[in-house]
């Protein structure tokens, strides 16, 4: 099973119903209908080092589109978890420092099957 690792901040927002999109490297391996282990940091390890098996959640693609994080909509900003559009493009560049803002990432919108 493919997994996709999430920061302890957003597999809670998961858990909570808050974030229903994540979004990704262009090289992502995520596409439309797959199902995948959400995982999160793990004795120590990070996330992705953790199996599937571990994961927090199982979810399940159901569209994928190109965009750039700085042109979200504040709607879109709270399906990824977060209060604002500002909140959400601070977070990604803290995580992405190399990458500009405006390049297009990969968005998966995913749905909750399970939660562990």
């Amino acid at each position: 099973m493919k997994r996709q690792p999430f920061t302890s901040k957003m597999a809670q927002a998961v858990r909570e119903g808050r974030k229903t999109w994540t979004t990704r490297k262009l090289s992502c391996p995520i596409t439309l209908g797959d199902v995948f282990a959400g995982v999160e940091a793990k004795d120590g390890k990070p996330a992705f080092l953790t199996p599937a098996a571990d994961g927090f959640a199982i979810l399940r693609c159901t569209a994928t589109w190109l965009r750039a994080p700085n042109s979200f909509t504040e709607e879109e900003a709270r399906m990824e978890g977060f209060n604002s559009k500002a909140e959400y493009v601070a977070y990604w560049q803290n995580l992405n420092p190399t990458k500009s803002a405006d390049d297009h990432q990969k968005v998966i919108v995913f749905e909750v099957m399970e939660l562990k």
